[in-house]
């Protein structure tokens, strides 16, 4: 392990979880360029908008199961135990199917209640059919999920990459067959738009699948004959790693959702910056998690191989790795966050300067995002995950929240104040955790 423990193993692993999340991101992006071209747009995208924040939030609770299967499998993997990984990924798309098809006839209720305090006829009547249909591609999404996490946990990114790449093509075409009527369809606008999205996960899938039973790293350890018959240890420590991960990034995507709503009532060129300054922490925020999905990985094969005085060292290296990668980013932005402003706000010099300052604290945010991250890997790999969602969901409600509110609000700094609070959140998150692997400890031969 620690003969392979190299930057160019830390490197593999984070560039291509950062392609497969950019082209995952992309997909609602590719959606929303295609909506724009649509008569009416403003309805239609705010309904897209809104139901694409619903999909985000839905997805992000059943996280679980994608970052439980790497967990387990990573570990297994790295204990040399091939009938643990085989019931392993059994569980994980027993658990996506039971789940995605439990949720399946709910979903015209979620979607109704999504849009009924909205009082806007066409919001609602564009809305609900289009959220309803993408939440129709719930189960083959969540196959997905647990198909990624087994490559994953595998030291694997090649395949999880090639998979979410090929849905992000199969996105762009079917929009474009689908919204225009191509090809001897009809022309079905929005509502083609989210039947496009529900077939691309479809197509996902099928590839997902036949990846799994035809590669020889994963066919190894296919034995789908006996996936009703699960190991009763695994499927405990699935529920508790996969559960509280999810509650984890659920509970962070609202705590988001609000810090972006808080501002809502400031005026639009308030607004419009909040808007221009959150998408380039979305943006920059992708190479941190690279390093996360590495950190997860190595760190858990190693725990898998009983290397526990090997876990700090390696955190420490895949920190300092990141180092370069996403300082060179946050130097770029910040030396262009002028530049970056205009080009969302060409027009409105006063949206570019409220901007411009929170760009700043976005870039010097992500060096700390970068550390949070890895040690949120390096947590996970080792199954603390209900330390992560406590004292993760505390400083979010109790800490960033209210701080962004005093700030931002209450005190008047606008935006600015309001990513203060944002850049303390992540160096706080980023104490506590760093707390937690280096004093506490929590690695040992009983992780």
């Amino acid at each position: 392990m620690k003969r392979n423990f190299t930057l160019a193993s830390i490197y593999s692993l984070a560039w291509l979880a950062l392609a497969s999340q950019i082209t995952v991101m992309s997909i609602s992006f590719i959606d929303l360029l295609f909506i724009g071209q649509l008569g009416g747009a403003a309805v239609i995208i705010a309904a897209a908008a809104i139901a694409n924040n619903i999909c985000a939030a839905v997805y992000a609770f059943l996280e679980g199961i994608r970052t439980g299967t790497t967990v387990l499998v990573a570990r297994f993997f790295g204990a040399k135990q091939p009938q643990s990984v085989t019931k392993t990924i059994n569980l994980a798309l027993l658990l996506a199917i039971v789940i995605g098809c439990l949720i399946l006839p709910v979903i015209p209720i979620i979607s109704s209640l999504t849009f009924k305090t909205i009082n806007n006829g066409e919001l609602v009547s564009t809305g609900v059919p289009y959220l309803t249909i993408r939440l129709m591609g719930l189960p083959f999404h969540l196959i997905i999920f647990a198909v990624i996490g087994l490559f994953r946990g595998l030291k694997n990114a090649v395949f999880p990459f090639l998979i979410t790449m090929t849905i992000c093509l199969s996105d762009v075409l079917l929009n474009y067959v689908f919204m225009y009527g191509k090809w001897g369809f009809p022309a079905l606008g929005i509502k083609g738009i989210a039947l496009a999205t529900l077939i691309t996960y479809i197509i996902g899938s099928i590839l997902s699948i036949l990846l799994l039973i035809t590669i020889p790293l994963t066919k190894k350890y296919l034995n789908l004959k006996n996936i009703l018959k699960f190991d009763r240890p695994i499927f405990k420590t699935f529920m508790k790693v996969g559960g509280e991960v999810g509650l984890y990034a659920g509970s962070l995507i609202f705590a988001l959702l609000l810090f972006v709503l808080l501002f809502t009532k400031q005026g639009p060129n308030v607004m419009a910056a909040h808007q221009i300054v959150f998408q380039v922490f979305l943006a920059t925020y992708l190479p941190p998690t690279g390093f996360f999905v590495a950190a997860t990985i190595l760190i858990g094969k190693a725990i898998g191989e009983k290397q526990y005085d090997f876990v700090i060292p390696a955190t420490k290296k895949i920190f300092f790795a990141s180092l370069p990668f996403v300082g060179g980013i946050s130097l770029a932005v910040s030396l262009f966050a002028k530049q970056i402003a205009q080009f969302f706000s060409p027009a409105n010099s006063v949206v570019v300067t409220l901007a411009v300052p929170s760009i700043y604290l976005i870039c010097i945010t992500q060096l700390f995002s970068s550390s949070y991250l890895i040690l949120k890997g390096t947590l996970t790999a080792a199954r603390d995950t209900r330390f992560v969602f406590i004292a993760g969901t505390l400083s979010s409600y109790l800490f960033f929240l209210p701080l962004a509110y005093l700030l931002g609000i209450k005190m008047g700094y606008g935006i600015f104040g309001g990513y203060v609070s944002f850049l303390l959140w992540t160096v706080l998150d980023s104490i506590v955790f760093g707390w937690r692997l280096f004093v506490t400890k929590p690695i040992n031969s009983s992780s």
